[in-house]
Protein backbone atom coordinates (compact mmCIF):
# COMPACT_ATOMS: atom_id res chain seq x y z
CA UNK A 1 0.00 0.00 0.00
CA UNK A 2 2.60 2.23 1.08
CA UNK A 3 4.71 1.31 -2.31
CA UNK A 4 1.64 2.04 -4.53
CA UNK A 5 0.83 5.54 -2.67
CA UNK A 6 4.54 6.75 -3.05
CA UNK A 7 4.69 5.54 -6.45
CA UNK A 8 0.76 7.37 -7.09
CA UNK A 9 2.97 10.73 -5.47
CA UNK A 10 5.98 10.13 -7.79
CA UNK A 11 3.79 9.80 -10.89
CA UNK A 12 2.14 13.34 -9.96
CA UNK A 13 5.13 15.03 -9.34
CA UNK A 14 6.70 14.30 -12.29
CA UNK A 15 3.73 15.39 -14.59
CA UNK A 16 3.21 18.23 -12.25
CA UNK A 17 7.13 19.83 -12.99
CA UNK A 18 6.63 18.74 -16.75
CA UNK A 19 3.10 20.86 -16.78
CA UNK A 20 3.48 24.51 -18.47
CA UNK A 21 0.81 27.07 -17.42
CA UNK A 22 0.21 29.54 -20.22
CA UNK A 23 -0.37 32.95 -18.39
CA UNK A 24 -2.55 34.40 -21.69
CA UNK A 25 -5.46 32.52 -19.85
CA UNK A 26 -5.27 34.74 -17.49
CA UNK A 27 -6.72 37.71 -20.27
CA UNK A 28 -8.51 34.91 -22.18
CA UNK A 29 -10.32 33.60 -19.43
CA UNK A 30 -10.42 37.49 -17.27
CA UNK A 31 -14.42 37.71 -17.78
CA UNK A 32 -15.00 34.50 -16.23
CA UNK A 33 -12.14 34.88 -13.19
CA UNK A 34 -14.31 37.99 -12.51
CA UNK A 35 -17.53 35.79 -12.23
CA UNK A 36 -15.81 33.40 -9.95
CA UNK A 37 -14.25 35.86 -7.79
CA UNK A 38 -18.18 38.05 -7.33
CA UNK A 39 -19.09 34.06 -5.93
CA UNK A 40 -16.36 33.91 -3.64
CA UNK A 41 -17.52 37.43 -2.27
CA UNK A 42 -20.87 36.64 -1.85
CA UNK A 43 -20.18 33.05 0.06
CA UNK A 44 -18.06 34.94 2.12
CA UNK A 45 -21.30 37.10 3.17
CA UNK A 46 -23.01 34.30 3.44
CA UNK A 47 -22.09 32.62 7.11
CA UNK A 48 -23.54 33.29 10.59
CA UNK A 49 -24.18 31.74 13.94
CA UNK A 50 -27.67 31.35 13.82
CA UNK A 51 -28.00 29.05 10.49
CA UNK A 52 -24.42 28.12 9.66
CA UNK A 53 -22.20 24.99 10.68
CA UNK A 54 -18.87 26.47 12.15
CA UNK A 55 -16.04 24.45 9.72
CA UNK A 56 -18.69 25.24 6.39
CA UNK A 57 -18.18 29.05 7.75
CA UNK A 58 -14.58 28.92 8.50
CA UNK A 59 -13.94 28.00 4.38
CA UNK A 60 -16.74 30.16 3.59
CA UNK A 61 -14.72 33.05 5.05
CA UNK A 62 -12.12 32.20 2.67
CA UNK A 63 -14.81 33.72 -0.26
CA UNK A 64 -12.75 37.05 0.38
CA UNK A 65 -10.09 35.69 -1.76
CA UNK A 66 -12.53 37.40 -4.52
CA UNK A 67 -11.49 40.63 -3.53
CA UNK A 68 -7.90 39.81 -4.07
CA UNK A 69 -8.54 38.04 -7.58
CA UNK A 70 -10.61 41.21 -8.66
CA UNK A 71 -7.56 43.54 -7.36
CA UNK A 72 -5.02 40.94 -9.47
CA UNK A 73 -7.54 41.22 -12.88
CA UNK A 74 -7.72 44.98 -12.12
CA UNK A 75 -4.14 45.77 -12.17
CA UNK A 76 -3.93 43.11 -15.33
CA UNK A 77 -6.67 44.71 -17.16
CA UNK A 78 -5.83 48.36 -16.22
CA UNK A 79 -1.78 47.53 -16.93
CA UNK A 80 -3.00 46.58 -20.44
CA UNK A 81 -5.25 49.26 -21.62
CA UNK A 82 -2.69 51.54 -20.28
CA UNK A 83 0.27 49.80 -22.66
CA UNK A 84 -2.37 50.29 -25.56
CA UNK A 85 -3.31 53.79 -24.46
CA UNK A 86 -1.83 56.92 -26.38
CA UNK A 87 -2.16 60.98 -25.45
CA UNK A 88 -3.73 62.64 -23.02
CA UNK A 89 -5.08 60.45 -19.73
CA UNK A 90 -8.98 62.32 -19.51
CA UNK A 91 -10.27 60.09 -21.99
CA UNK A 92 -8.81 57.04 -20.25
CA UNK A 93 -10.02 58.25 -16.60
CA UNK A 94 -13.12 58.97 -18.26
CA UNK A 95 -13.84 55.45 -19.59
CA UNK A 96 -12.74 53.76 -16.09
CA UNK A 97 -14.15 55.72 -13.81
CA UNK A 98 -17.66 55.93 -15.87
CA UNK A 99 -17.10 51.87 -16.15
CA UNK A 100 -17.54 51.16 -12.41
CA UNK A 101 -19.50 54.62 -11.12
CA UNK A 102 -22.64 53.98 -13.06
CA UNK A 103 -23.85 50.60 -11.83
CA UNK A 104 -22.66 51.86 -8.57
CA UNK A 105 -24.48 54.87 -8.79
CA UNK A 106 -27.76 53.39 -10.35
CA UNK A 107 -28.22 51.18 -6.99
CA UNK A 108 -26.63 53.09 -4.24
CA UNK A 109 -28.26 56.65 -4.85
CA UNK A 110 -31.34 55.12 -4.83
CA UNK A 111 -31.10 53.02 -1.70
CA UNK A 112 -29.28 55.71 0.51
CA UNK A 113 -32.03 58.41 -0.85
CA UNK A 114 -34.73 55.72 0.76
CA UNK A 115 -32.46 55.46 3.91
CA UNK A 116 -31.71 58.92 4.79
CA UNK A 117 -33.43 61.71 2.72
CA UNK A 118 -37.01 59.66 2.47
CA UNK A 119 -37.29 59.00 6.26
CA UNK A 120 -34.42 61.18 8.18
CA UNK A 121 -33.97 63.91 5.76
CA UNK A 122 -30.37 63.80 6.52
CA UNK A 123 -28.34 65.16 3.88
CA UNK A 124 -24.97 65.04 4.88
CA UNK A 125 -25.14 61.11 5.64
CA UNK A 126 -26.78 60.84 2.41
CA UNK A 127 -23.68 62.48 0.44
CA UNK A 128 -20.94 60.81 2.97
CA UNK A 129 -22.38 57.22 1.86
CA UNK A 130 -22.91 57.58 -1.65
CA UNK A 131 -19.30 59.23 -2.12
CA UNK A 132 -18.31 56.83 -0.26
CA UNK A 133 -16.65 58.68 2.79
CA UNK A 134 -18.09 56.38 4.74
CA UNK A 135 -15.51 53.87 4.29
CA UNK A 136 -12.82 55.92 4.86
CA UNK A 137 -14.46 57.40 8.05
CA UNK A 138 -16.66 54.71 9.67
CA UNK A 139 -15.56 51.72 8.41
CA UNK A 140 -19.23 50.84 6.50
CA UNK A 141 -20.30 50.92 2.50
CA UNK A 142 -18.97 49.48 -0.28
CA UNK A 143 -15.65 49.60 -0.03
CA UNK A 144 -14.05 48.11 -2.77
CA UNK A 145 -15.95 51.21 -4.66
CA UNK A 146 -14.24 53.19 -2.07
CA UNK A 147 -11.01 52.07 -2.59
CA UNK A 148 -11.16 52.17 -6.64
CA UNK A 149 -11.00 55.60 -6.65
CA UNK A 150 -7.56 56.54 -5.56
CA UNK A 151 -6.28 53.53 -6.98
CA UNK A 152 -7.21 54.55 -10.87
CA UNK A 153 -6.06 58.00 -10.10
CA UNK A 154 -2.73 56.73 -9.50
CA UNK A 155 -2.30 53.36 -11.79
CA UNK A 156 -1.11 55.12 -14.25
CA UNK A 157 1.86 56.72 -12.11
CA UNK A 158 2.48 53.22 -11.41
CA UNK A 159 2.46 52.33 -15.14
CA UNK A 160 5.03 54.72 -15.46
CA UNK A 161 7.07 53.95 -12.76
CA UNK A 162 6.77 49.82 -13.95
CA UNK A 163 8.91 50.77 -17.07
CA UNK A 164 11.64 52.66 -15.77
CA UNK A 165 14.94 50.86 -14.38
CA UNK A 166 14.55 49.01 -11.44
CA UNK A 167 10.65 49.84 -11.76
CA UNK A 168 9.43 46.06 -11.30
CA UNK A 169 11.53 46.04 -8.37
CA UNK A 170 9.95 48.87 -7.12
CA UNK A 171 6.33 47.32 -7.00
CA UNK A 172 7.69 44.09 -5.89
CA UNK A 173 8.65 46.16 -2.87
CA UNK A 174 5.03 47.91 -2.68
CA UNK A 175 3.55 44.74 -2.71
CA UNK A 176 6.24 42.84 0.10
CA UNK A 177 5.52 46.40 1.77
CA UNK A 178 1.90 46.42 2.01
CA UNK A 179 1.66 43.01 3.09
CA UNK A 180 3.65 43.80 6.49
CA UNK A 181 1.12 46.26 7.07
CA UNK A 182 -0.79 43.34 8.82
CA UNK A 183 1.42 43.94 11.95
CA UNK A 184 0.16 47.47 12.27
CA UNK A 185 -3.64 47.01 11.71
CA UNK A 186 -5.24 48.56 15.33
CA UNK A 187 -7.99 45.86 16.63
CA UNK A 188 -9.85 48.99 16.39
CA UNK A 189 -10.72 49.76 13.00
CA UNK A 190 -13.61 52.15 12.19
CA UNK A 191 -11.28 55.09 12.20
CA UNK A 192 -9.05 56.64 9.15
CA UNK A 193 -5.70 55.06 9.77
CA UNK A 194 -6.84 51.58 10.80
CA UNK A 195 -9.06 51.82 7.07
CA UNK A 196 -6.15 52.93 4.84
CA UNK A 197 -3.54 49.87 6.47
CA UNK A 198 -6.82 47.92 6.26
CA UNK A 199 -6.99 48.83 2.49
CA UNK A 200 -3.23 48.97 1.92
CA UNK A 201 -2.44 45.00 2.96
CA UNK A 202 -5.13 44.09 0.26
CA UNK A 203 -2.89 45.75 -2.89
CA UNK A 204 -0.17 43.62 -3.00
CA UNK A 205 -2.80 41.34 -5.54
CA UNK A 206 -3.19 44.36 -7.53
CA UNK A 207 0.70 45.32 -7.52
CA UNK A 208 1.61 41.91 -8.89
CA UNK A 209 -1.15 42.14 -11.81
CA UNK A 210 0.13 44.96 -13.00
CA UNK A 211 3.74 43.07 -13.03
CA UNK A 212 2.17 40.19 -14.64
CA UNK A 213 0.64 41.51 -17.62
CA UNK A 214 4.14 41.63 -19.56
CA UNK A 215 4.39 38.27 -19.10
CA UNK A 216 0.46 37.40 -19.75
CA UNK A 217 0.59 39.82 -23.31
CA UNK A 218 3.80 37.38 -24.13
CA UNK A 219 2.11 34.60 -23.79
CA UNK A 220 4.42 33.31 -21.38
CA UNK A 221 4.21 29.46 -19.86
CA UNK A 222 5.05 28.87 -16.31
CA UNK A 223 6.25 25.88 -14.31
CA UNK A 224 3.10 24.74 -12.78
CA UNK A 225 5.21 22.61 -9.80
CA UNK A 226 7.81 25.78 -8.78
CA UNK A 227 5.08 28.00 -9.01
CA UNK A 228 2.44 25.97 -6.11
CA UNK A 229 5.94 25.21 -4.20
CA UNK A 230 6.64 28.64 -3.73
CA UNK A 231 3.44 30.46 -3.27
CA UNK A 232 2.41 27.32 -0.35
CA UNK A 233 6.02 28.14 1.24
CA UNK A 234 4.82 31.72 1.74
CA UNK A 235 1.73 31.16 2.66
CA UNK A 236 3.00 28.79 5.47
CA UNK A 237 5.46 31.77 6.26
CA UNK A 238 2.71 34.58 6.75
CA UNK A 239 0.28 32.39 8.09
CA UNK A 240 2.52 31.30 11.38
CA UNK A 241 4.14 34.70 10.99
CA UNK A 242 1.37 36.97 10.79
CA UNK A 243 -2.08 35.00 11.27
CA UNK A 244 -2.49 35.97 7.50
CA UNK A 245 -1.40 35.57 4.00
CA UNK A 246 -4.09 34.21 2.26
CA UNK A 247 -4.04 36.54 -1.08
CA UNK A 248 -0.87 34.55 -1.25
CA UNK A 249 -3.51 31.40 -2.29
CA UNK A 250 -4.89 33.57 -5.33
CA UNK A 251 -1.70 32.04 -7.25
CA UNK A 252 -2.54 28.39 -6.76
CA UNK A 253 -6.35 29.17 -7.16
CA UNK A 254 -6.39 31.19 -10.17
CA UNK A 255 -4.43 28.60 -12.50
CA UNK A 256 -6.97 25.84 -11.31
CA UNK A 257 -9.81 27.58 -12.34
CA UNK A 258 -8.42 28.53 -15.53
CA UNK A 259 -7.68 24.93 -16.40
CA UNK A 260 -11.34 24.13 -15.10
CA UNK A 261 -12.81 26.92 -17.34
CA UNK A 262 -11.31 25.70 -19.82
CA UNK A 263 -12.51 22.01 -19.90
CA UNK A 264 -16.04 22.83 -18.48
CA UNK A 265 -18.64 24.61 -20.72
CA UNK A 266 -21.14 25.02 -17.78
CA UNK A 267 -18.34 26.43 -15.52
CA UNK A 268 -17.48 29.23 -18.02
CA UNK A 269 -21.29 30.01 -18.81
CA UNK A 270 -22.23 30.82 -15.21
CA UNK A 271 -18.79 32.43 -14.75
CA UNK A 272 -18.82 34.39 -17.85
CA UNK A 273 -22.68 35.74 -16.57
CA UNK A 274 -21.19 36.52 -13.32
CA UNK A 275 -18.26 38.32 -14.45
CA UNK A 276 -20.90 40.50 -16.51
CA UNK A 277 -22.51 41.60 -13.26
CA UNK A 278 -19.62 41.32 -10.88
CA UNK A 279 -19.73 44.80 -9.68
CA UNK A 280 -23.59 44.96 -10.00
CA UNK A 281 -23.65 41.87 -7.52
CA UNK A 282 -21.27 43.15 -5.31
CA UNK A 283 -23.03 46.88 -5.18
CA UNK A 284 -26.23 45.18 -4.69
CA UNK A 285 -25.05 42.39 -2.02
CA UNK A 286 -24.10 45.24 0.22
CA UNK A 287 -27.07 47.59 -0.44
CA UNK A 288 -29.38 44.19 0.97
CA UNK A 289 -26.92 43.46 3.47
CA UNK A 290 -27.40 47.32 4.64
CA UNK A 291 -31.35 47.20 4.54
CA UNK A 292 -31.34 43.94 6.50
CA UNK A 293 -28.75 46.07 9.34
CA UNK A 294 -31.62 49.04 8.78
CA UNK A 295 -34.71 46.95 9.57
CA UNK A 296 -33.20 45.27 12.78
CA UNK A 297 -32.28 48.23 13.99
CA UNK A 298 -35.73 49.95 13.49
CA UNK A 299 -36.75 46.51 15.81
CA UNK A 300 -37.95 44.28 13.08
CA UNK A 301 -36.55 40.89 11.77
CA UNK A 302 -35.65 37.54 13.10
CA UNK A 303 -32.43 35.40 13.34
CA UNK A 304 -32.05 35.51 9.62
CA UNK A 305 -32.39 39.67 9.51
CA UNK A 306 -29.99 39.59 12.63
CA UNK A 307 -27.51 37.45 10.54
CA UNK A 308 -27.96 39.29 7.79
CA UNK A 309 -26.97 42.62 9.69
CA UNK A 310 -23.94 40.49 11.05
CA UNK A 311 -22.61 40.16 8.05
CA UNK A 312 -22.75 44.08 7.12
CA UNK A 313 -20.71 44.86 9.80
CA UNK A 314 -18.34 42.15 8.13
CA UNK A 315 -19.21 42.49 4.77
CA UNK A 316 -16.53 45.69 4.11
CA UNK A 317 -13.71 42.97 4.67
CA UNK A 318 -14.69 40.88 1.69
Amino acid sequence: MSVSCFEFFKKTTMRLSKMRFNLNLYSCYRTELMGFAAILIILCHAPSKEWGIPYINYLLCYGNLGVEIFFFLSGLGLAFSLSRHQGSLLPWYKKRYLRFLVPYLLIAVPWYYYKYLLGAGDFTRFVINVSTLNYWLYHGGAWFVAVLMPLYLVTPLLFKIMHYHYGYAILIFLSVTCSLLVVFEPSNIGNVFGNIIGTAKRLPCFFLGMIFSYAVKKHKKIPILPVIAIAAFFFVIYKFAFGDGRWLLVFLLIPLVCVSIKKSDILRTIFAFMGNISLESYIANICLLDLGLTYVKSGGGNSICHSCSNRYNCSIRC
